[in-house]
């Protein structure tokens, strides 16, 4: 279902997507426009299910706050729970475990939390690589699919494990007919 809605937007999005003439080249060419609509839904849903980083690296807090009725001490350290942050319930819904890449289409839903999405961080803590890997996905996604007829997961797999060095170990395979 995804795969095909993903397809479909593609070729709505770019002529040279569905020409059975058109080159690899021809694709890439086009790809400097703007990115398909449907594929930045789906690539935040991935970021936000499987962050890059679960976890950010620790921040000194200036003064004395309450988080969900926690007092934190000016000069504590504080580390964000990224993976946590992009499955709140009260964020994200029932079905936070789901991907729906529609939940980011924000028309006539209630509002997120602007911090409830940070996959790259934010602020001056933002990764510096955030927009190249942005752009990176927005290209090789739609050549992959063109040069692809279908995409298929091979197994179940589990989910991506976090060591304690938290590294992810990803254990999606997928199989890529030509």
């Amino acid at each position: 279902m995804i795969e095909s809605n993903l397809r479909t937007s593609l070729s709505l999005s770019y002529p040279s997507f569905n020409l059975n003439c058109s080159t690899l080249s021809d694709l890439a060419k086009e790809l400097d426009l703007d990115p398909d609509p449907y594929l930045s839904l789906a690539l935040n849903e991935t970021l936000r299910l499987e962050p890059p980083v679960p976890c950010s690296t620790s921040f000194c807090l200036k003064e004395t706050t309450n988080i969900s009725g926690v007092e934190i001490l000016a000069g504590d350290m504080l580390i964000t729970n990224i993976y946590k942050l992009h499955h709140l319930e009260d964020q994200w819904g029932a079905d936070h475990d789901k991907f729906r890449p529609e939940r980011f289409i924000t028309r006539g839903t209630r509002a997120r939390h602007p911090m409830s999405f940070i996959p790259f961080i934010a602020g001056k803590r933002a990764c510096l690589g955030k927009t190249l890997a942005e752009k990176g996905i927005q290209v090789i996604v739609p050549l992959v699919m063109k040069a692809c007829k279908k995409i298929c997961k091979v197994d179940k797999g589990d989910k991506p494990m976090y060591n304690v060095v938290i590294a992810k170990v990803p254990e999606i395979k997928l199989k890529l007919h030509f």
